[in-house]
C-alpha cells in the first residue's frame, strides 16, 4: 500500500487526507480501510437512488418509479422500463445441462451434440441460442458458458449476439423457449 501509483489514483491527495508523513499517513489509511469492512454494510450507506433520497415517505413512493439498482430520477427509470432495459430480478432454477437438453430436443441434436465442434448450420444456431439463453435468460456469465461450450468469451459474445437475432426474428422460438426455462 502506498507504494505504487494507481491508475488514475493520486498517491499524494490520497494519502493526504491520512497525515502529512507517509508512513503516518499509510497507518491511518490501513485503520480507516479496516474499520470500514469490520462496520459491514450500514443500511445509512446502502441502497440509493429515489428511495433512499425519499426517505420514509411512502406516498412519494407510491406516485415515483424507482429501482434501487439505477441513481436517476423517477423519469429515467421509467424511460429504462418502458423500453425493457429493466427486468425484474427474477431467479432462474434452470442449470446449464438443463438448457442444454432444452435446445438439443428443440433442434433435434443428438444428446451432446450441442457440446460438439463445427459450422454445421443447426449446431451453430443451437449454439448461438445456448449462449443466448445462458446469458440472458440464466444469468450465468460469459465466461462461465464458455467454459461449458469449451470456447473463449469473445466466442460467447459473438454467438449471443447472433442467438439474440435469431430469438429476435422467430417469436415461435422465444416462447418455446421462455415457457422451456420457467418449467
Amino acid at each position: 500500500m502506498g507504494k505504487q501509483l494507481g491508475i488514475g489514483v493520486p498517491l499524494d491527495s490520497v494519502l493526504g487526507l491520512f497525515g502529512e508523513k507517509l508512513v503516518p499517513a499509510r497507518r491511518a489509511y490501513h485503520k480507516f480501510i479496516v474499520d470500514g469492512l469490520e462496520a459491514g454494510k450500514l443500511p445509512d450507506l446502502s441502497g440509493g437512488g429515489l428511495r433512499r433520497s425519499q426517505g420514509n415517505n411512502a406516498s412519494a413512493e407510491k406516485s415515483l418509479d424507482f429501482d434501487d439498482r439505477i441513481l436517476g430520477s423517477s423519469e429515467f427509470v421509467a424511460s429504462l422500463r418502458q423500453e425493457g432495459l429493466l427486468e425484474p430480478n427474477q431467479t432462474v432454477k434452470m442449470t446449464l445441462i438443463e438448457l442444454q437438453k432444452l435446445i438439443e430436443v428443440c433442434y433435434r441434436l443428438t444428446d451432446q451434440g450441442l457440446l460438439n465442434r463445427g459450422r454445421q448450420n443447426r449446431v451453430a444456431k443451437a449454439r448461438n441460442l445456448f449462449c443466448y439463453c445462458g446469458v440472458k435468460m440464466l444469468r450465468s456469465s460469459g465466461a462461465e458458458v464458455g467454459r461449458y461450450l469449451n470456447i473463449g468469451s469473445s466466442s460467447v459474445t459473438r454467438s449471443f449476439h447472433k442467438g439474440e437475432q435469431l430469438v429476435n426474428e422467430n417469436v415461435k422460438l422465444r416462447s418455446w423457449i421462455e415457457q422451456g426455462i420457467k418449467q
